[in-house]
């Protein structure tokens, strides 16, 4: 995770998917976070306490070997 911006009551942040095997159409992570989500694009996120489960959209499964995903955040 990157943090892009950060103030007294939240940050800004990009999370990376990086994929170090063979091409997938699908993917998914899981991320520890302090905090709450209270907006977050790219992904289907859900929150549990800290962990923070990310699975990829319709248009953005495809990641080929090697490539890393980071429009989302």
């Amino acid at each position: 995770m990157i943090i892009t911006s950060d103030w007294d009551s939240g940050y800004c942040a990009i999370i990376e998917v990086a994929n170090n095997g063979s091409s997938v159409s699908s993917w998914a992570t899981t991320v520890n976070i302090a905090g709450s989500i209270n907006n977050f694009w790219g992904a289907n996120m859900t929150q549990n306490g800290t962990t923070l489960s990310l699975r990829n959209l319709e248009w953005n499964g495809q990641i080929a070997a090697g490539a890393t995903f980071s429009n989302m955040g």
